[in-house]
């Protein structure tokens, strides 16, 4: 991460979300973070939470400026806390969709969408931790269901059918072949998955259908009550 860049900054001119945490938190954490390398710790990204994501409903300045720093850092093999800075994009594209657009820095729209590429590739990074911390970052049915057919980690597959459910449902109206294209994934983890998998379709499906679980209760009875089967949930849920 370029330091100068960071410098470059007016942070003097920023909000955070909250009076109570000085904008000036935000670089010295940012800065922090970057020379720290691999020994950073989700201790380090705590700054950058209370400044950028106050629950308040707004997205400040503060985040504007702060994202293709966090972006960098967070798509950079090298850094440490990766997973907690992916949580923090989760945490922005979060407070986007549910804030009122007048509390939305007005620069906040293009900055995401400039680097929403860059956002997406987490998706596909060959950390597996930070594959799964990502998912809820895919805006859509479509970039889920590429997820999908590439994922082979099992404790990165299921969340990602566990949100198909949820991101299908929200799409049901909108795009109703994709959403087509789902319910054929459901009902092929229910015909071929293992069991562990199984239980996260019939999640999924009650997104889309509320009766289907009590369809499947005898699967459900099953495997929740197979003792040869724990270890397995332990392992991937």
């Amino acid at each position: 991460m370029s330091l100068e860049a960071l410098d470059a900054v007016p942070w003097d001119r920023l909000e955070s979300a909250l009076p109570r945490h000085p904008v000036e938190e935000v670089p010295r954490a940012l800065r922090r973070l970057a020379l720290a390398g691999g020994a950073a710790t989700e201790e380090y990204c705590y700054p950058l939470y209370s400044c950028l994501i106050a629950g308040n409903g707004r997205v400040p300045s503060a985040a504007t400026a702060a994202l293709p720093f966090v972006v960098e850092l967070a798509a950079d093999p090298e850094a440490g806390a990766r997973v907690d800075l992916v949580g923090l994009l989760v945490a922005f594209a979060h407070a986007t969709r549910t804030a009122r657009p007048d509390l939305v820095d007005a620069g906040w729209p293009a900055a995401w969408r400039r680097h929403r590429g860059a956002v997406l590739a987490l998706l596909a990074d060959p950390d597996p931790d930070v594959r799964r911390e990502a998912i809820p970052l895919a805006d859509g049915v479509v970039p889920l269901l590429e997820r999908w057919r590439a994922e082979t980690d099992p404790a990165v597959r299921l969340p990602v059918l566990l949100r198909l459910g949820r991101v299908a449902a929200e799409a049901a109206q909108a795009d109703a072949r994709s959403v087509e294209e789902v319910r054929a994934v459901l009902d092929g983890v229910l015909r071929d998955g293992e069991p562990v998998m199984k239980v996260a379709a019939v999640i999924a499906w009650e997104r889309l259908d509320p009766q289907e679980p009590v369809r499947w209760i005898d699967l459900l009875v099953a495997t929740l009550s197979d003792l040869a089967v724990r270890p397995r949930f332990e392992e991937i849920w």
